[in-house]
């Protein structure tokens, strides 16, 4: 009968199947963040120490002064310059006054700031030693100029009037170069030790006006006046004496 069917006697619907529509979940899109990757950063690592020889100091305070190491079993570099060459007139000067018989010999040669102290190397070549009877070969003249001692220990100075030139000694950089009216000409700088920055009581330990015509002819404004050097020198002055005060302050709260 279409839709009814007949029960007991009467004529009822059919029922309808009812369908439930059940919603699925919409997948998410999953978003996968790439990182890209970390520099690696590499720390220098500073050996600490060794395991000590038989007869060896192990006690930093069995030495004194600027002598004592931070670790008995090393003695730790904190600049190794890099050297300048010798000009071509002072190779020249060098050549004439030993008869080209020495020669400076940069590879060999070295500058070191070390924890304690300055350690320098004028290596030479020498076409002729008498001494040895042998020629064409390398001779190092080593020096090593502690903190707390000559040339960097502090003092009265003059011995006639203490205290009218105190001794208190210190890196600068100079520029050997000169004021040609008010141009720098010939600029060449160097690590030199200042002994004091005023001496005679009052007299300042520097090139200013009075020296150079108020800066048009003369020496450079600025440079000590008194002062003494060494030799090798570094290519770069101005970084070896950042590194070097700061070490040699160090070096003396330790002594």
């Amino acid at each position: 009968l279409g839709n009814t069917r007949m029960m007991n006697g009467q004529v009822a619907p059919m029922m309808q199947p009812q369908i439930q529509m059940v919603q699925q979940p919409t997948a998410q899109p999953q978003v996968v963040v790439m990182q890209a990757p970390q520099p690696q950063i590499v720390v220098p690592t500073v050996q600490t120490g060794r395991t000590p020889h038989p007869g060896e100091r192990t006690d930093p305070k069995s030495q004194k002064g600027c002598t004592k190491l931070n670790n008995p079993g090393m003695i730790e570099i904190k600049y190794n310059a890099d050297i300048k060459d010798l000009s071509g007139c002072d190779k020249c000067l060098l050549g004439c006054g030993t008869c080209c018989c020495l020669s400076f010999d940069k590879n060999r040669s070295y500058l070191y700031v070390r924890e304690n102290s300055i350690e320098s190397n004028a290596a030479m070549q020498v076409c002729w030693n008498p001494a040895t009877c042998r020629c064409c070969h390398s001779s190092d003249f080593v020096n090593v100029m502690y903190f707390d001692k000559d040339p960097f220990e502090k003092g009265e100075g003059c011995i006639f009037c203490p205290g009218c030139c105190p001794y208190d000694p210190k890196l600068e950089v100079t520029d050997d170069g000169c004021l040609i009216c008010c141009v720098k000409c010939c600029s060449r700088k160097r690590v030199v030790f200042m002994p004091y920055e005023t001496y005679c009581c009052c007299c300042k330990n520097r090139v200013n006006g009075c020296d150079n015509c108020c800066g048009c002819c003369g020496p450079i404004t600025g440079n000590p006046k008194v002062f003494s050097s060494w030799w090798p020198q570094p290519k770069d002055p101005e970084a070896f004496v950042k590194v070097c005060q700061p070490t040699q302050v160090e070096a003396m709260q330790r002594a």
